[in-house]
């Protein structure tokens, strides 16, 4: 972080990583297991993204 990923960048890629985790979940659905404690923990961290980065990169209140 703060490097290759800016606090410019971070909404996006939150974007996307929240995507690809519905994606997954999608995927672990249709082989008839349950996603949901990978889905909770995928989501959290995606959730914390935008502001991780900010702290990293001395722009987000800690």
């Amino acid at each position: 972080m703060n490097t290759e990923i800016t606090p410019d960048i971070a909404p996006h890629l939150q974007t996307l990583m929240r995507k690809d985790i519905e994606h997954f979940a999608d995927a672990v659905r249709a082989r008839g297991a349950d996603p949901s404690e990978l889905h909770d923990r995928g989501m959290a961290g995606a959730d914390g993204l935008v502001e991780a980065v900010g702290i990293v990169a001395g722009s987000s209140p800690v």
